[in-house]
């Protein structure tokens, strides 16, 4: 791939030591909807890739982000952090990234950052903006505003941002609709810098630096990679431990109420995702605890 528009950067908690693992990254796995969204934005004209940081190291230990982005020159960097051990780490990244490329826009987004997003602008200068909840509208926006060279953010939905050293929250008025969902496509490998090797050795929650990749199949992922498969959003309970309950979702995201994929665009994914090696379909989406129509519906189907 060539010089690209906006770059996704994911990374993962990098300097981890558990005693039976020795050194390992922790948070490998991509959020579910990332790869969507560099996909959507890559549909709609705006030239996208997906870079994992630890993939990257895997590949070349010596591998430098700061060196690929001075060859490369997006116009956006967009790192994820959605699960907060990985915040010393993408925190750390952007000033970096900001020191060397101040023309650069910096964009975090994802639950952690979503939550923390005043402290977080408050805190940090080098971030530019924080995409509050769901992402798909205000990131094709956001990016389209930024490419012609405007200034002017404030139509931006969800979006948390700087202007003149003042720190601004547009309101949080996006929440993806189920046209949005089955809209998107989360298959879309060759987007990510080395997938194959992502697809090989980064399934699960951890990854050994001194595990050969090909143990890990053994070690953490029935010996075949697990595809998440994302079947919607939402939930309608509230469970104490999770922070993707009824209450959390309203507060990150503003939503209110568990929109289902249609199940042809979920059997899609399932088919478009078969031919990279995935066998196992994990399904982390809970359903109406008294309607339990839609899952019967898909499971047939997919049966």
């Amino acid at each position: 791939m060539g010089k690209f528009d906006c770059l996704f950067l994911h990374i993962p908690k990098l300097a981890n030591y558990y005693r039976p693992l020795n050194r390992f990254l922790w948070g490998p796995s991509l959020p579910v909807h990332l790869l969507a969204l560099a996909d959507l934005l890559q549909r709609n004209g705006i030239t996208s890739q997906v870079i994992h940081l630890g993939v990257e190291q895997i590949e070349d230990k010596n591998f430098s982000i700061l060196s690929y982005l001075h060859e490369q020159r997006p116009r956006i960097v967009a790192l994820d952090l959605h699960w907060h051990p990985q915040s010393y780490d993408v925190i750390e990244a952007v000033k970096e990234i900001k020191a060397a490329f101040p023309q650069i826009y910096t964009l975090l987004g994802g639950f952690t950052a979503s939550f923390f997003h005043e402290e977080i602008m408050r805190n940090f200068d080098a971030v530019d903006g924080i995409i509050r909840g769901e992402a798909e509208n205000p990131l094709s926006e956001l990016v389209n505003t930024l490419l012609q060279g405007k200034g002017d953010l404030f139509s931006i939905p969800n979006l948390t941002w700087r202007r003149k050293g003042r720190i601004l929250i547009n309101p949080l008025s996006y929440v993806a609709s189920e046209h949005d969902l089955n809209n998107l496509s989360f298959t879309n490998f060759p987007l990510l810098k080395n997938y194959t090797t992502y697809l090989r050795a980064m399934g699960q929650p951890f990854h050994g630096k001194r595990i050969p990749g090909g143990k890990h199949f053994w070690l953490d992922s029935l010996n075949s990679p697990i595809f998440h498969l994302p079947v919607g959003r939402g939930c309608p309970v509230q469970c104490t431990w999770c922070s993707s309950s009824y209450r959390s979702q309203e507060t990150l995201s503003g939503r209110r109420e568990p929109t289902f994929r249609g199940a042809v665009e979920v059997l899609r994914s399932i088919r478009e995702a078969s031919p990279y090696g995935y066998e196992i379909f994990h399904i982390a989406f809970d359903p109406y605890p008294q309607s339990p129509g839609y899952f019967l519906d898909l499971f047939t189907r997919i049966r």
